[in-house]
């Protein structure tokens, strides 16, 4: 891969953290870089709060019309929110196949077709420090 930001590899990720880049540009150069190893895949990353128990999108909010960001803005967590508030709720991997009928995407249905969403997956980045 190239070590151009539109299209980065590990050592240019690395590179970032090393200088202590802002956290945003590198989760968004993350983000890039994933998408770029799985093709067809809209890769956003959502930021826990620790003290209000919700999520909100920090990377790959361009993909989503400003109503499903809305609806994506302090999201709290819990087992039928979602991939991303499932999975920050049981602090596991959520796969979700088809939302379209899956039970934790029943409150976002109205969103799903003109988002053009119809899989999803999450993973929780949980720190060192359990967080």
């Amino acid at each position: 891969m190239s070590r151009e930001s539109n299209n980065p590899d590990t050592l240019f990720i690395l590179d970032f953290l090393g200088k202590q880049t802002d956290l945003k540009v590198v989760l968004d150069t993350v983000s890039k870089w994933l998408e770029g190893l799985i093709p067809g895949s809209m890769v956003t990353i959502m930021f826990f709060s620790e003290n209000e128990k919700h999520l909100n999108l920090i990377s790959g909010g361009q993909y989503f019309t400003s109503a499903y960001r809305n609806a994506l803005t302090n999201l709290k967590i819990g087992p039928y929110v979602g991939a991303c508030g499932a999975a920050a709720y049981y602090r596991n991997i959520v796969i979700c196949e088809d939302i379209f009928i899956h039970p934790n995407w029943k409150r976002y249905q109205k969103f799903l077709i003109e988002e053009n969403i119809s899989a999803c997956w999450s993973v929780p980045i949980i720190s060192s420090e359990g967080n």
